[in-house]
């Protein structure tokens, strides 16, 4: 049988992206036998925490999300109906959006690379 072992101050990223700091893998048990180098130990599948907890998508706000998208896509359609000044809104917002993703997306990168370097 197989046992995987990952060394103490290892990095975990929340996987639905609601914090952008990783936060550290750390030991749980009393007693730690197995040691990667002097003071670093390999942690096992009993040592499940990290240093300090990923914020939770609460299901209100995905709900709320939800809404909100169906509401969005409600007055696109609107505007997209309404001609010429409808596409010129929608393009604006658009670019927007994808613009502020984009500048978003790289802050949370350039904090992850100062953080593992």
């Amino acid at each position: 049988m197989a046992v995987s072992y990952i060394p103490k101050d290892v990095y975990a990223i929340c996987t639905f992206q609601t914090d952008g700091a990783p936060r550290k893998f750390v030991p749980t048990r009393s007693e730690i036998s197995v040691i990667y180098s002097k003071d670093r130990p390999l942690l096992t599948i009993d040592d499940r925490n990290i240093d300090k907890q990923f914020p939770c998508k609460s299901p209100k706000n995905a709900m709320w999300s939800f809404l909100a998208f169906g509401a969005g896509l409600i007055v696109g359609a609107a505007l997209l109906a309404t001609g010429p000044v409808g596409w010129l809104i929608v393009g604006a917002v658009a670019a927007t959006s994808i613009g502020l993703g984009v500048y978003h997306a790289t802050q949370c990168l350039s904090q992850m690379y100062r953080l593992l370097k």
